[in-house]
């Protein structure tokens, strides 16, 4: 028979969930030059469309930490990220456009200025535009 302690199985156990944790980590963690959209199933406007977060960064994990802990959630994710690693385009010249052709969307009276109540198409549309994709 084989018995285990219930402090070993803890000890096991966790250790799985953090290599688990890590592995998923590391595929957001690739360094590039990235502007990536972020968005919170609770961040809807009294008409119910949905706001999103517009940045960019070299470090997504990195960024997702300082990200949750601004906002003081942990449950905003990243929608989409575009990687303008090897490309021709500035990672922070397209979120400059992006900012600019989204200034009317701009969510007032919050924390952030990169807050916008637009669809995901519409920005995909932006982007696509800039980058003539």
């Amino acid at each position: 028979m084989f018995f285990f302690n219930y402090n070993d199985l803890y000890q096991h156990t966790n250790v799985i969930i953090t290599t688990i944790a890590m592995k998923r980590l590391s595929k957001d963690n690739v360094k590039g030059e990235y502007v990536y959209i972020i968005g919170c199933r609770y961040w809807v406007m009294t008409d119910g469309t949905k706001y999103y977060k517009i940045g960019f960064t070299n470090d997504l994990c990195q960024r997702m930490v300082q990200l949750k802990k601004k906002f003081n959630r942990k449950d905003i994710s990243y929608i989409k990220k575009y990687n303008f690693h090897n490309s021709e385009y500035s990672h922070s010249n397209v979120e400059s456009v992006l900012k600019k052709k989204l200034k009317k969307y701009n969510i007032k009276n919050d924390c952030s200025t990169e807050l916008f109540n637009v669809t995901l198409k519409d920005i995909e549309n932006i982007i696509n535009e800039y980058c003539e994709l």
